[in-house]
């Protein structure tokens, strides 16, 4: 149940973030131009597809220091080989307050310096958000405040870079094919691949669908969690919190996020009940 509820956040936070991708990247009305376009703004044309496909990109993980085995297993020994040096910075968020994540900065840093010199790593820590004790243990108060504070850290992605587009990836990422602009963009759009929701096969994808559509408003495009990198805009995660704001008439994004949770836990716990209640149906006949 608990696990099933984490699972739900995450996607709710991943689909606000494509539906909101979505509407950026949404096909505008053919413009039908004169045919005698001139030389010069062909070439404008052409330039600024060029400086949009070759801005640089922030590949962006929050981590923590209890994750050292996957990052190095699962991410570090396959990003160094399939993520280009050229196509921008890894940017790594540790926790501010724990000094075994300083510990683990300090090993990084000197390890890229000798062994990756053409990549550019930044390390940045987040504090512990306001009134940490309650919000941080919302809505899985058995768990430590760690679990819980990866998804409400997982909004704020944008506050750690100044690039255009976000590359996201868990700790436990494995690249498994060399990162290309083709593999990013489709022409000069971001390039984000999902899972349909609708197939038979993707019952866990179609049940956080139904609690990203109770919490948001908004239909889910598809499930985004098996497909990393995923690739936004920077500006995707500022507006998807204005959003939210808006929608929950709140005064800050806490107050979203213990919202949010209030209405998971009530739906989830309707789902177990409504499951029980099945049970003891079937059982009874």
């Amino acid at each position: 149940m608990l696990r099933l509820l984490f699972f739900a956040l995450l996607a709710i936070h991943i689909s606000i973030m494509g539906y909101f991708w979505w509407m950026k990247e949404e096909v505008k009305p053919f413009d039908i131009k004169p045919i005698a376009a001139t030389v010069n703004q062909r070439f404008d044309s052409v330039q600024s597809t060029i400086n949009i496909v070759e801005a640089p990109v922030t590949l962006f993980m929050r981590m923590t220091g209890l994750h050292i085995k996957r990052f190095y297993c699962d991410f570090l020994r396959t990003a160094v080989l399939f993520w280009p040096a050229s196509y921008g910075k890894i940017v790594v968020v540790f926790d501010q307050e724990s000094s075994l994540d300083h510990k683990l900065a300090n090993i990084l840093e000197r390890q890229f310096h000798q062994f990756f010199p053409d990549r550019k790593l930044e390390i940045l820590y987040e504090p512990l958000p306001v009134n940490y004790e309650t919000l941080l243990k919302l809505p899985w108060p058995k768990r430590d405040t760690g679990y819980n504070r990866q998804i409400w850290s997982s909004f704020l992605n944008d506050l750690y870079t100044n690039d255009t587009v976000i590359a996201w990836v868990d700790s436990d990422t494995a690249f498994s094919t060399s990162v290309t602009r083709n593999s990013m963009y489709n022409g000069t759009r971001l390039r984000v691949i999902g899972t349909d929701c609708t197939l038979l096969h993707a019952d866990f994808a179609r049940s956080c669908v139904k609690s990203a559509e109770i919490s948001i408003g908004l239909p889910a495009l598809a499930d985004f969690m098996l497909h990393f990198p995923i690739y936004m805009y920077r500006d995707t995660f500022a507006n998807c919190r204005e959003y939210l704001m808006r929608r929950y008439k709140a005064r800050n994004f806490e107050e979203v996020y213990r919202n949010i949770s209030a209405q998971l836990r009530m739906a989830l716990r309707e789902r177990s009940l409504r499951l029980e209640s099945q049970d003891l149906h079937l059982t009874s006949r």
